[in-house]
């Protein structure tokens, strides 16, 4: 008999696992060889601290990592993986993650934008007999390009909040847009390009203490909708100001005290997922959809330090209990320009008559009470940054 022993160019089998097999692989390298703990919060997050010092901070997607730590640190834990999975492919920076650029330009001044990618974008051709047909749906060929460029430029948004607003309205008409819808995402795709320099995000240094501070805005109900339109920001900003000492009504001349640097951790621009029954309902519902992310990013800041205040390994539990006792070590700070929600928080007036917005209320207002909300401003609402 004759035997013949085959190679094996490509593997038949496992291809769809391999990725998913090797980062668990290899984030179980990263809690046992290293010193790193995973968030409870995201698996793919890994924080190391000592003490009040947070030394390094790994984030792992598939086979990628960005890495933000300590020179000695970042030496020696990438000498540690490539003892495990051999030679690794290392980026200083400027670099590239996940299609967005990272880029240092100054001391204290990091950049993050995406025009390598929105340079490929091209608008969709519109025939000349087309053109004036605005309220024609899209024929078939039309609508692909439609759905194509404006998936692409939802995920342009991650760096380009500018445009964030007029792409979630946009999308609100992927099932049967009109050539009206075509001509005003080929605006949008313009106005990008032409506002694309240095437009981004910028991430300055801090001064110490800390604080979040969301930001709630939101239109009324129109006729064409009664979902309002919703514009929520929460920014990591320096506290050093002290300006929970203010009252909480802002007058305009104050409102510089404000100013400052913020880094976007949250934003959102889109329908409201409630039917709103007046401006001042539409704007509460805002505010407790701020509010509520606000207080999560700031535990998930506390949660690198949370293992040396209860001296053992976290569990969900001790998050929640942490979070009820008033723990986490950046305070919460909320603003809006609605003067009736203002009052209905603070206790200046008392419960509306409306019940569905009487339970957002109660929401705020015990958060406030309580302290998860230190402060609730009301600014002018020329100032205010997330509009509706």
């Amino acid at each position: 008999f004759l035997f013949f022993v085959l190679e094996l160019l490509k593997a038949m089998y496992g291809l769809v696992d391999g990725p998913l097999l090797f980062q668990l692989a290899l984030l179980q390298y990263l809690v046992t060889a290293l010193p790193m703990t995973r968030s409870l919060h995201d698996d793919n997050y890994l924080h190391y601290a000592v003490g009040w010092n947070l030394i390094a901070v790994i984030i792992v997607h598939v086979d990628d990592l960005l890495i933000c730590a300590t020179a000695e640190f970042s030496k020696w834990a990438v000498e540690m993986i490539e003892r495990r999975f051999g030679k690794l492919k290392k980026q200083a920076l400027p670099f590239t993650y996940l299609g967005v650029r990272h880029q240092k330009l100054a001391i204290g001044h990091f950049f993050l934008d995406q025009a390598p990618y929105l340079e490929k974008l091209q608008p969709v051709v519109i025939q000349p007999h087309r053109a004036k047909q605005d309220s024609s749906p899209l024929v078939p060929a039309e609508h692909f390009s439609f759905r194509s460029l404006l998936c692409s430029m939802l995920w342009l948004c991650l760096t380009r909040l500018d445009l964030l607003s007029d792409i979630i309205t946009l999308q609100q008409e992927m099932v049967s847009p009109m050539m009206a819808h075509l001509k005003q995402l080929n605006i949008v795709l313009k106005r990008a390009v032409k506002d694309g320099v240095l437009c981004g995000l910028h991430f300055h240094r801090l001064e110490f203490p800390l604080k979040v501070m969301g930001i709630g805005d939101s239109s009324a109900a129109t006729k064409i909708s009664v979902y309002a339109q919703e514009g929520k920001l929460a920014l990591l900003m320096s506290d050093a100001v002290r300006t929970n000492d203010l009252p909480e009504w802002i007058e305009a001349a104050d409102c510089q005290k404000f100013a400052g640097y913020g880094h976007p951790l949250y934003f959102s621009a889109k329908k409201a997922g409630r039917v709103s029954h007046s401006t001042s309902h539409a704007e509460s519902l805002a505010a407790v959809g701020t509010t509520q992310v606000a207080q999560l990013l700031a535990m998930r800041l506390t949660e690198p330090f949370v293992t040396m205040l209860i001296g053992r390994q976290a569990s969900a539990m001790d998050y929640v209990w942490h979070h009820e006792q008033l723990m986490p070590i950046i305070a919460v700070d909320h603003a809006t320009d609605c003067m009736d929600v203002f009052e209905l928080v603070c206790g200046e007036r008392g419960l509306t008559a409306d019940k569905n917005q009487r339970i957002v209320i109660m929401a705020l207002r015990e958060d406030r009470m309580r302290g998860h909300i230190r402060s609730f401003y009301h600014w002018p609402t020329g100032v205010m940054l997330a509009d509706g």
